[in-house]
């Protein structure tokens, strides 16, 4: 019994990597073509460098075979990957609220700009590292993400569709969304 529930918690292990793993690829080539649009992705490209020491943990007991260290750290990883997930989003719509900044403020959307800052720093007190989140956080920091790239959606069309600043659009990207929490909030 004790060799099957080893075996069970390797299993559970590798298969969080894997999922990080493909969520970290992706992740860099989004990074990559923010980069080409002059976006400074720098806080991006941290938030996923935190992600791959969580990973690196995770590997580490795995190539030891030690099924309960196995568990301590899959575990550590995926309530992390929710901060992690939710930072990044933090990361990238500030990225994108950043490059429309100036333009933003001398077209007089100021407010506009302090609405999405408020809510990506109330997305960012909630996330800190090391912090759990308390009943409902998780809902909260979903919904703050979802208003706070919805916001910049709008921004943007406020900004491209008024004056001259149609003629030079700020490049976000065609489809920039916003966040997509992981799937039922935790990993699979």
């Amino acid at each position: 019994m004790a060799e099957c529930l080893r075996e069970n918690a390797l299993h559970v292990g590798k298969a969080q990597i894997d999922y990080v793993k493909e969520w970290r690829a992706r992740q860099l080539e989004r990074i990559k073509k923010l980069k080409e649009k002059g976006i400074d992705t720098t806080n991006m490209s941290d938030v996923v460098s935190e992600a791959d020491e969580k990973v690196s943990e995770l590997e580490d007991a795995v190539s030891t075979g030690d099924g309960q260290n196995v568990i301590e750290k899959e575990k550590e990883l995926r309530q992390r990957h929710l901060h992690i997930w939710a930072r990044y989003q933090v990361a990238s719509i500030d990225a994108v609220l950043s490059k429309m900044n100036d333009r933003a403020v001398a077209m007089g959307y100021d407010e506009d700009v302090e609405d999405i800052r408020a809510l990506l720093a109330d997305v960012t007190d909630k996330t800190m590292p090391g912090k759990a989140y308390d009943q409902g956080d998780f809902e909260t920091v979903v919904k703050e993400l979802k208003d706070a790239a919805q916001k910049l959606r709008v921004l943007y069309k406020k900004i491209t569709q008024g004056s001259a600043a149609a003629a030079t659009p700020i490049e976000i990207g065609k489809n920039f969304t916003g966040p997509a929490p992981p799937e039922g909030g935790v990993l699979q």
